[in-house]
């Protein structure tokens, strides 16, 4: 999607798994696993792994390690946590 000439993608999220999951030290994305990420078609309807993924920490990790490139999402996740 866009908006204000920015993309809000999924691909943003998945990028902060993928960047950031493996360091054991990070604490941006605790709550990100592989089952978030790559799901099924069941995993899809689970809310609690919707919820976990659009969270304000979520959306705050990816404000902080990514800036404005990722603001679009950021303002997405932002107001479908509220």
């Amino acid at each position: 999607m866009w908006n204000n000439g920015k993309d809000a993608s999924w691909l943003h999220i998945v990028n902060l798994y993928r960047d950031h999951s493996q360091d054991q030290l990070c604490r941006y994305c605790k709550k990100l696993t592989k089952e978030h990420i790559d799901m099924t078609s069941y995993g899809c309807m689970k809310v609690n792994k919707v919820a976990q993924v659009l969270s304000k920490t979520d959306a705050s990790a990816l404000e902080m390690l990514y800036g404005d490139q990722v603001s679009e999402t950021v303002t997405i996740i932002r107001h479908m946590d509220k």
